[in-house]
């Protein structure tokens, strides 16, 4: 076990922790706090598990503790390198911080609702808004934050087009070093006559077979090691489901991702002793991965709609420094 720390000429503090072996019992409890009172800056945790004898769990919940941290799966030393480079390259290229998305209804009509926000770090207020916690963001990187809102009724002689939200986004700009708010934005649905349904716009397809399939591993997880055949029923149901999602390009580079990602959960599930050994680490990684929308490879090679260029370049540069 290793903890190695890293500044970049930002002002952000990162840790690096790294654990070969399962946790003794003088370690902390898996809800774990993460906390550095006399550091201004928030402290990220990067937590490396090496081969198949480590509690992936508990390494995943530590740098969910802190904002912007991510969990590795190096399932051989030959990934080590690019692991620490590809976390590397995010912390080095960090464009914006403590981002916080707004979401409510619009003044004009306050009779709507936001139903729900499909996020793990929403915050309902009183008045029936939301705040979502985005964090740091990486050069290259976005984010989606898919919400329901009830419809409005059409009025007679009205324009079809009503606003239903109104987004604002908050964040501290890291290159200026300054906050910065955005004027408010407002989200428009066309509620023409009629009982026609309208295309679905493809980007938001994909976002909620993300937020499916995400779902459907993480319930497989906690299905895996008391019941493995309803773990694999439920991923080999979300991979028909992709699939056979109507208007869905099959040849998006995310839609790609996540049925290659989902049939390699499938395989690692293929018994306990496969889970227990890697299945179990692939599985929360990819979890973790498409939930922040962040790249955790331990390897350059890996196809990944979320690696920016930073992080390709660093994770490259460390995998030739340790073959040199």
């Amino acid at each position: 076990e290793d903890l190695t720390q890293s500044r970049n000429s930002r002002g952000f503090k990162s840790l690096f922790k790294k654990r070969s072996t399962e946790p003794s019992t003088s370690d902390p409890p898996a809800n774990v706090n993460v906390k550095d009172k006399n550091a201004k800056p928030p402290i990220t945790l990067h937590c490396l598990g090496y081969g198949t004898d480590h509690d992936s769990d508990f390494l995943r919940q530590i740098a969910s503790a802190t904002q912007g941290g991510t969990y590795y799966f190096v399932e051989n030393d030959s990934g080590v390198g690019m692991a620490f480079g590809d976390a590397l390259g995010g912390i080095l290229s960090v464009v914006a911080q403590n981002a916080v998305v707004n979401i409510q209804v619009p003044t004009e009509n306050p009779s709507l609702e936001i139903v729900d926000v499909h996020h793990a770090q929403k915050v309902k207020r009183e008045n029936g808004s939301y705040s979502v916690t985005i964090g740091d963001f990486y050069a290259e990187e976005t984010r989606d934050v898919v919400f329901e809102v009830s419809l409005a009724t059409p009025i007679e002689g009205a324009s079809s087009r009503i606003p239903h939200a109104e987004i604002t986004v908050a964040f501290m700009d890291a290159i200026q070093k300054r906050p910065v708010k955005s004027v408010p934005m407002i989200c428009y649905v066309d509620r023409p006559k009629g009982n026609k349904l309208s295309e679905a716009n493809h980007h938001v397809l994909v976002q909620w077979l993300r937020i499916y399939a995400t779902e459907q591993m993480t319930e497989a997880d906690k299905l895996a090691k008391e019941n493995l055949g309803g773990s694999r029923a439920r991923i080999q149901e979300a991979i028909g489901r992709i699939k056979s999602t109507p208007g869905i390009q099959r040849s998006d580079p995310l839609v790609e991702q996540l049925i290659s990602e989902l049939n390699q959960v499938l395989q690692g599930l293929s018994s306990q002793a496969q889970y227990a050994s890697t299945g179990a680490h692939y599985t929360r990684r990819t979890i973790q991965c498409h939930s922040m929308q962040r790249c955790s490879e331990a390897t350059y090679e890996s196809a990944t709609v979320y690696r920016g260029s930073s992080k390709m370049a660093m994770a490259k540069a460390f995998k030739e420094g340790t073959d040199s």
